[in-house]
């Protein structure tokens, strides 16, 4: 009796087990269906840099027009004007970068000619050839001008200087000349300062040229040109002197040795 109710409970207890390990093996579908995600191993989600959109490049700003009495050409100043450095309003922000980018793609020609190979930005920032520097206002509305000037490749004594309007706060390009320092005058031509240069000849620069520049509503355009020669040389050229800029600057010489003799 004892013995037939061992074996009972025995049978019992091995049932029990054998369902149970029924219950944990995984079927057939169930496998199938956690290790088939091809697209999960082939095409992984993108992360956070993949699925923002690249940024789009701002569009190519006007040149945006200058004060009634500075209406610069938005073909002369803006066709090259580098985006970088060009704010949402059409605004030169850094005009030292802009002037950069401005010679290298407005004189790349010229330059190569001087170095006998391609210029690269390199070249024309040169600390020894390359800087910025004020101007006194030209335009009129109280603050100061500025200038870009490169000056190892446009002869001796002379630079070529990329000019910039501040125009009451929205920077804009006013063209670029090759002379030597810039002087502003007190004539005005559209509402704009004339601006003179003198372009050293030698002789300690006794002898050299004279250039008056007038703003021509686009850019500041040659207007007057003189040579002057005050050195003792017997042999002056034809037509040195006889201009109303070398006379004045003549007499003032004279006015200054006689002062000097008293």
């Amino acid at each position: 009796m004892q013995t037939g109710l061992f074996l009972l409970v025995a049978l019992l207890v091995a049932s029990v087990i054998a369902c149970s390990a029924r219950v944990r093996e995984p079927s057939p579908q169930s496998a199938t269906t956690e290790t088939a995600h091809p697209r999960t191993a082939t095409h992984p989600e993108p992360s956070v840099s993949e699925a923002v959109p690249p940024a789009t490049s701002a569009p190519t700003p006007e040149n945006g027009a200058l004060p009634a009495s500075v209406d610069a050409g938005r073909a002369d100043a803006g066709a090259s004007t580098p985006h970088a450095v060009v704010d949402e309003k059409g605004c030169i922000a850094d005009p030292v970068a802009h002037g950069a980018q401005w010679i290298l793609e407005k004189h790349g020609a010229e330059l190569a000619k001087e170095l006998g190979r391609a210029p690269t930005s390199a070249d024309v920032t040169d600390p020894h050839c390359f800087g910025s520097y004020p101007l006194a206002d030209l335009d009129g509305d109280g603050t100061p001008e500025l200038e870009v000037s490169s000056g190892c490749a446009w002869g001796v004594h002379a630079a070529l200087h990329v000019l910039y309007f501040s125009n009451r706060g929205c920077r804009k390009l006013a063209g670029d000349l090759v002379d030597g320092e810039l002087r502003p005058l007190a004539t005005r031509s559209h509402g704009v300062l004339d601006i003179e240069a003198t372009w050293s000849n030698g002789c300690a620069g006794n002898d050299y040229g004279w250039q008056r520049y007038r703003w021509n509503g686009k850019r500041y355009a040659l207007a007057e040109h003189a040579t002057c020669n005050f050195c003792d040389d017997p042999q002056r050229p034809v037509g040195a002197n006889r201009h109303p800029h070398c006379q004045k600057e003549l007499a003032e010489r004279r006015r200054q040795e006689r002062d000097g003799e008293r």
